[in-house]
C-alpha cells in the first residue's frame, strides 16, 4: 500500500509537470511575442524549474557513442555481453583498438550506474571497459529470481571478472568496494585465472565505524528492525516485479538529498537565474547532474537489509566475521592482486579513513604492491567525478595499474 501511495504520488506530480513542459515549450515557441525576450526567458525558467521539480526521470544512456584516442574520433560500441538476473555486464568496445581491460564495478545504492558515465568516459581512450549495469528490482519478475541478496552480489562480480577473463583489473566505485575484496579473495583462493591483477577502491565503507558519518549514526540509532518495517516496500500489481520487497530509490534519494537540502535548493534556485538570464553553459551542468541522480532504481530489500547488517550495523569485514553463504572467507590468499585506496578529505558520504582498511584485511598483499591516497579537497562524487578526477585521480590510477600489468 505504502509504494502504491508513493506511486501514486509520482504520476500525479509527473501529469502535472507535463502542463509545466507546455508552458516551457510556449515560453520560447516562435510565435510567442515575448519568446527569447527577458520576460520570456524569465517565464521560460519559471516553467521548466516546476518541470523538473515534478518530473519522473527515466534511466539516461550513457551516451558515449566515440572517444578521442590519437587524434582520431573512434566509435564506440556499447554491448551487453554478460548477463544475470539483477544486472548487465556492460562492454565499451573501441572498434579496432584493444587495452588493458577495467571492470567497473558501480554502485547498487539507489542510482543506475550511468552515474559513472565520466569515469568511463575517462578510462575509455586507453582502456578496454567493462561496467556492471545494475537492473531497477522493481522491473524483475519474482519468477526470475525470488530474491537478491549480498552474496548474490559477490557472485555477480566473481561471474562478471571470469567473463572479462584473465588480466582484468577491478575497480570498485563506494559500496561494491566490500563485494569486490570478498570476490577477489575467492577467486584468488581458488587459483581463478580471472583474479584482477590490481584492485582499485574507491571511497568504500570498508570500517564505517572510523569518523562516522550522518547515515551512520542514523542507521544505529534506528536499528536494522525499524528499517525492516519502515523503509521496505512491497512493488503493486502494474510492475514485472509485483509482490517483490525492495528498498525504493526514491526514499534512498530523498535520504541522500535529506544530508544536504540547502545545497540542493541552492543549486535549483542558481538554474533558474541562470535560465532566465541567458546563461546556458552552467544550466546545461545543472541539467546534465540532475538527469543522472534524480534517476533512481529500486533495490531488493534482502540486499539491502543485509548491506546495511554486515557493512553499516556490525562492520563483518574489519571485525574478522566476513562470510560467503556461512563459510569464512580466506582474505590471505590474496597475494598477487595490487591494492589501490583512495578517499576524498571532504566525502560526507564514506568518510576518509572507512577505505584504508581494506589493506589491513588483504594482509598477504606485499609492500610494494599497494598505494593509497587521500585527495585533499574533494568529495564523494569527485573521487570518481568531474575536473579533479579526469585531471589528478585517473591518471595516477592509470599509472597503477600499469604498473602491476
Amino acid at each position: 500500500m505504502r509504494y502504491t501511495t508513493l506511486d501514486l504520488y509520482t504520476r500525479s506530480a509527473e501529469a502535472i509537470g507535463r502542463t509545466w513542459e507546455f508552458g516551457r515549450h510556449w515560453s520560447k515557441h516562435p510565435i510567442n511575442p515575448i519568446s527569447y525576450t527577458p520576460i520570456g526567458r524569465f517565464q521560460e525558467a519559471f516553467f521548466e524549474s516546476g518541470e523538473r521539480l515534478t518530473r519522473r526521470y527515466k534511466k539516461p544512456s550513457f551516451g558515449l557513442d566515440k572517444v578521442r584516442i590519437d587524434d582520431e574520433d573512434v566509435y564506440v560500441n556499447e554491448r551487453i555481453v554478460g548477463r544475470r538476473p539483477f544486472c548487465n555486464l556492460v562492454h565499451f568496445e573501441r572498434n579496432g583498438f584493444k587495452g588493458p581491460k577495467v571492470l567497473l564495478v558501480a554502485p547498487l545504492s539507489g542510482h543506475h550506474a550511468v552515474l559513472l558515465r565520466d569515469t568511463v568516459r575517462t578510462f575509455l581512450p586507453d582502456h578496454d571497459v567493462y561496467l556492471t549495469d545494475w537492473l531497477d528490482a522493481r522491473d524483475i519478475p519474482l519468477s526470475v529470481a525470488p530474491s537478491f541478496g549480498f552474496d548474490d552480489y559477490v557472485d555477480t562480480v566473481e561471474a562478471f571478472l571470469e567473463i572479462v577473463g584473465p588480466g582484468v583489473h577491478l575497480m570498485a566505485v563506494c559500496q561494491p568496494t566490500v563485494q569486490a575484496l570478498i570476490a577477489t579473495a575467492r577467486l584468488a583462493a581458488r587459483g581463478s585465472m580471472a583474479t584482477p591483477r590490481s584492485l582499485t577502491v574507491l571511497a568504500g565503507p570498508v570500517d564505517t565505524r572510523i569518523r562516522e558519518t550522518r547515515y551512520n549514526m542514523m542507521a544505529k540509532r534506528m536499528g536494522l528492525e525499524w528499517y525492516r518495517r519502515f523503509a521496505i516496500y512491497g512493488v503493486p500489481y502494474g510492475y514485472a516485479g509485483a509482490g517483490r520487497e525492495v528498498y525504493p530509490g526514491a526514499v534512498q534519494l530523498a535520504s541522500f538529498m535529506a544530508l544536504k537540502p540547502g545545497r540542493h535548493l541552492s543549486k535549483h534556485w542558481n538554474f533558474f537565474w541562470d535560465v532566465a538570464r541567458d546563461r546556458p553553459q552552467p544550466a546545461d551542468k545543472h541539467r546534465d547532474f540532475y538527469d543522472d541522480y534524480m534517476a533512481v532504481l529500486d533495490m531488493d530489500a534482502q540486499f539491502y537489509l543485509e548491506t546495511l547488517e554486515r557493512v553499516f550495523l556490525d562492520q563483518h569485514i574489519p571485525k574478522g566475521k566476513a562470510r560467503y553463504r556461512g563459510e569464512p572467507i580466506d582474505f590471505g590468499a590474496v597475494e598477487d592482486t595490487a591494492l589501490m585506496t583512495l578517499e576524498g578529505e571532504l566525502d560526507d558520504i564514506c568518510s576518509p579513513g572507512q577505505t584504508e582498511p581494506a589493506h589491513e584485511v588483504l594482509y598477504n598483499i606485499p609492500a610494494h604492491m599497494r598505494e593509497k591516497r587521500v585527495e585533499a579537497g574533494v568529495g564523494h562524487y569527485g573521487i570518481f567525478s568531474g575536473t579533479r578526477f579526469r585531471n589528478t585521480i585517473a591518471p595516477h590510477i592509470k599509472a597503477f595499474m600499469a604498473k602491476h600489468q
